[in-house]
């Protein structure tokens, strides 16, 4: 390769990761929707179990929220991983700084608390006696709560990360004397 096809192909895959990052903002956008809907959910499923116990709807409400959470968890932290914290550099202001650290001990507390919240819910969905509902519902409580401000965060991050771009974007104009 030569020095004159080297800066071409960086300013190319510099455009692919700035792509990238665009098509995971607005895909994440859609991903957390459906993330906020799967906590409406978890939060039925709870009404559900202490009105009527696990009944067949309640086993497969919970089967579903299992298999929404699998598919959704993995992609939108890899996604907020691409997305939102790639993107923020040293030169981020503290605010940004901070709460860039935040999200990221969040997707660890996130994985965590769905690591435990995930067996007692697949085994609702699976009819099994073992699963004790006062432990079920403070833990959906808590990776719900978890959930709002994670989403949250994320997305305020997003919009500061748009308005900052468009900002930039802006060509600087001068006063004109007239």
């Amino acid at each position: 390769m030569s020095m004159r096809q080297q800066p071409t192909t960086r300013s190319a895959l510099a455009r692919r990761d700035q792509q990238q990052r665009q098509q995971d903002k607005i895909a994440l956008a859609h991903r957390h929707a459906e993330l906020v809907q799967s906590m409406r959910q978890l939060r039925q499923l709870m009404n559900r179990l202490e009105l009527a116990g696990t009944d067949p709807h309640s086993r497969r409400l919970a089967a579903a929220i299992v298999d929404q959470m699998d598919e959704l968890l993995p992609d939108i932290l890899a996604r907020e991983s691409r997305a939102v914290l790639s993107g923020l550099g040293q030169a981020a202001d503290t605010w940004t700084q901070q709460a860039a650290a935040q999200l990221r001990a969040d997707q660890g507390w996130i994985s965590t608390n769905w690591y435990e919240l995930r067996p007692r819910l697949d085994g609702i969905a699976r009819d099994q006696s073992w699963v004790d509902l006062d432990l079920l519902r403070d833990a959906a409580e808590l990776f719900c709560s978890l959930q709002r401000e994670h989403v949250s965060l994320a997305t305020t991050l997003l919009e500061r990360d748009v308005r900052h771009a468009a900002a930039e974007a802006e060509p600087d104009t001068i006063a004109s004397p007239h």
